[in-house]
């Protein structure tokens, strides 16, 4: 991750004979234009690449224990064939502030319940390399509150990263679940405001309705050359002339006050300028008011508006700048999470182990049970043979007084045939 936004478009270079300038723009795409490469890769299946690794699992809950332990396998295994990778987690940390039909005044803060949830998650955080939290705009989102609802999304993620790992957005070519691309003043609310926030990068997300015939080609490279690419470059170059000069090299320029919305990395007439057209923001909790602050354009980048900060995914390490109003860090080596060996399981118990003593006790149990088991059959068994002599004998009995019957009865019957 460079000192300055590090945009990545995720498309086919050539597709019906269309082909993108990208890095015109300097914008960064897959070596050959590969859907999978060594820049970027998202898993679908097998397919494995460098680069920013994002797992996604929109459908997976990360608070709902019983969904951890068959994805923990996948998790730790994919860590290990790509241990440089950075590893996050698509969406995470949400915000949860699309309630804007439901309030009267809305501001486009996180809801503070669920910025609870995220302190809740310090342990996902912790086996996260990056954050990769989602800045796509919904259509029915009004146009005066668009900048807001994603410097918040941002903020929240920052404040979650809190210095020790890189914050990429997730932001989209055109509005979400619309085929129409983002307007010159909607890039400056997704892309302009991760990269005055200082986000290490900016994912360009979209689908395959971007290719689906050469006219949509042709428009793509249209949009690219006409709009998206020109801001691209711009703020790229202002995010690199402003570190250059503010941090000397080392850093990226962020917001001195993260409220003022209105405060811009963009490159005017060959200057950098601090633009003010949204000072709309409510007071912050520290006091300051947006709207009472006067911007203007400098003749210079370094500007009351901007500071420097060593944020992950910077560049360099070198001196801090002399300034006192700036705050730059030496770069520190990219947080990767912790790999720890799984022993494999124990087959077998070994004496001495307290599963031994264990798997004894229970052996022992199940032959005292056995032993009492035979015990009671044999005993009902004999009980058996008892009562089935006593029925026989009893049935002999019967025999004999039937048969003396049968004889006192056929002898009269003889003794009646001689009288007559």
């Amino acid at each position: 991750m460079g000192m300055g936004p590090a945009l990545a478009l995720w498309a086919w270079l050539r597709r019906f004979g269309v082909g993108l300038p990208l890095s015109d723009y300097s914008i960064v795409e897959n070596q050959g234009g590969r859907f999978a490469g060594q820049n970027i890769t998202i898993f679908y299946k097998n397919k494995f690449g460098l680069g920013l690794a994002v797992v996604d699992w929109e459908e997976w809950r990360p608070l709902w224990a019983q969904n951890w332990g068959s994805k923990r396998i996948y998790q730790l295994a994919s860590q290990r064939l790509r241990p440089a990778g950075l590893w996050g987690f698509y969406r995470f940390p949400d915000c949860f502030n699309g309630n804007w039909a439901k309030v009267a005044n809305y501001t486009g803060r996180c809801r503070p319940t669920e910025v609870r949830r995220n302190d809740h998650l310090r342990w996902l955080w912790a086996a996260s390399a990056a954050l990769y939290p989602s800045i796509y705009l919904p259509p029915l989102l009004p146009p005066g509150l668009r900048r807001r609802y994603v410097h918040h999304r941002l903020r929240e993620a920052l404040r979650v990263a809190i210095g020790r790992l890189p914050v990429v957005a997730y932001s989209r070519l055109s509005y979400r679940r619309s085929p129409r691309f983002l307007e010159p003043a909607d890039l400056e609310h997704t892309i302009g405001e991760s990269a005055a926030l200082g986000a290490a990068g900016v994912v360009l997300w979209g689908d395959l309705s971007y290719s689906r015939s050469a006219e949509s080609c042709s428009s793509l490279r249209h949009y690219l050359v006409s709009t998206l690419g020109p801001y691209v470059a711009n703020v790229t170059a202002a995010a690199q002339a402003c570190s250059s000069e503010q941090c000397q090299g080392h850093g990226r320029c962020v917001r001195r006050q993260p409220q003022e919305l209105g405060s811009m990395l963009h490159l005017a007439d060959g200057v950098g300028r601090a633009e003010g057209t949204v000072p709309s923001e409510p007071t912050d909790p520290d006091g300051m008011d947006p709207g009472a602050i006067s911007l203007h354009p400098v003749a210079s980048i370094s500007d009351l508006h901007w500071a420097s900060a060593g944020y992950k995914g910077t560049e360099g390490n070198g001196p801090a700048p002399s300034s006192s109003r700036l705050r730059c860090a030496p770069r520190s080596p990219p947080h990767l999470p912790t790999l720890r060996p799984v022993p494999p399981p124990t087959i077998c118990p070994c004496p001495g182990h307290p599963f031994f003593f264990i798997l004894l006790g229970l052996l022992a149990l199940a032959s005292l049970i056995l032993a009492t088991l035979a015990i009671y059959l044999s005993v009902l068994q004999s009980q058996s043979v008892q009562a089935l002599a006593q029925w026989l004998e009893s049935q002999e009995d019967a025999m004999r007084q039937l048969r003396a019957a049968s004889g006192q009865l056929w002898a009269r019957l003889n003794a009646s045939a001689q009288h007559h």
